[in-house]
């Protein structure tokens, strides 16, 4: 292996990159090349791991500063925008629970994937207890409510799945009575009253979450989604034209060597699988740049998964939305 000098950029490293399998349904090829495009040059990948640590950092200060001026206009806000973590583990039990006793249902009423139903005593107990766990967690999770402010769509959400499926239930096991034992009447009570509960809880939080015709505007977990969107992007472009600069302070023939490196790795792997790599997009953005959208999508997971699964799904393609943007761009561009 021979050195383009002191450049740390050595000739068939390309060629040997593709010898081993990159790319993963989390993780595109073209961010695993660009990190190993970026390592060949030491300089160069220590300004861009800067870069990179920059880019969660700003996304951290600057939404939490936007939160913050959030709640200052309104504190009811705060578990819309930060919400206890406490609650919010309550809260997914609870869901879990509740899904439970929605399953429930049609056990109680005798469907079963097997010829032979499971009898309504055994349904009476696993829904007794989910009932009850949906209603101890999604209770405590709404306690001191003046801290809380208005409970968020979690909240409400897993209430009325636990309701349904508390009540449904309850009506379902009396279908068949020839199946119960001695403790199920008790059991089927419990489930009632426990349904019963959920739905007071289920309806004062639906009331509690409606919009307020006086006061500061109403904000809706669309809004706080759309927010973080924002603040990802902006710090997401200051990212990229950091790294366009830093590799333009590059002498050209360092840039040559490295972009050579890069072409003999994109070309073999087009020539093996054209659809496994986007050629257009890497070549179009300077090595260091490639890795920072699925970056962006990381932090977007690790800020709220739900959301940043549900913006991935509503856009067509592989991966993420910040992926996807790049490669859009890079098309539209191009």
């Amino acid at each position: 292996m021979t050195d383009h000098g002191d450049l740390g950029a050595h000739t068939g490293a390309g060629s040997r990159f593709t010898q081993h399998p990159a790319g993963s349904r989390e993780t595109p090829v073209e961010a695993i090349l660009d990190a190993a495009v970026v390592s060949w040059y030491p300089p160069y990948q220590a300004e861009v791991h800067a870069i990179r640590e920059g880019l969660r950092a700003d996304v951290k200060q600057e939404f939490a500063a936007d939160t913050a001026r959030l709640l200052a206009e309104d504190p009811s806000r705060r578990d819309l925008l930060a919400p206890a973590a406490w609650r919010d583990a309550l809260r997914l039990l609870g869901f879990l629970a509740g899904a439970t006793t929605i399953a429930c249902i049609l056990t109680a009423l005798g469907f079963a994937r097997r010829n032979e139903p499971i009898d309504a005593s055994t349904v009476a107990v696993t829904v007794a207890v989910a009932s009850t766990i949906a209603l101890a967690a999604l209770g405590a999770s709404l306690l001191f409510p003046s801290r809380m402010g208005v409970p968020s769509r979690l909240a409400s959400i897993s209430l009325w799945l636990a309701t349904v499926g508390s009540l449904g239930s309850a009506a379902a096991l009396p279908s068949r009575p020839d199946t119960w034992d001695a403790a199920t009447p008790a059991l089927c009570v419990l489930t009632g009253v426990s349904g019963l509960a959920l739905l007071v809880l289920a309806v004062r939080v639906s009331y509690a979450r409606r919009p307020r015709a006086h006061g500061p505007a109403h904000i809706t977990e669309e809004d706080v989604t759309a927010l973080r969107l924002a603040v990802i992007t902006a710090a997401l472009d200051r990212s990229t034209a950091a790294v366009r600069s830093a590799w333009q302070r590059l002498d050209a023939r360092t840039r040559r060597a490295l972009e050579r490196e890069r072409d003999d790795a994109i070309d073999a792997l087009e020539e093996r699988d054209p659809s496994r790599i986007d050629a257009a997009w890497m070549r179009s953005v300077p090595p260091g740049a490639h890795g920072l959208p699925a970056l962006a999508d990381q932090i977007h997971e690790l800020m709220h998964l739900g959301d940043a699964q549900a913006v991935s799904r509503a856009e067509p393609g592989r991966y993420g939305h910040f992926v996807k943007r790049s490669r859009r761009l890079s098309s539209q561009d191009g």
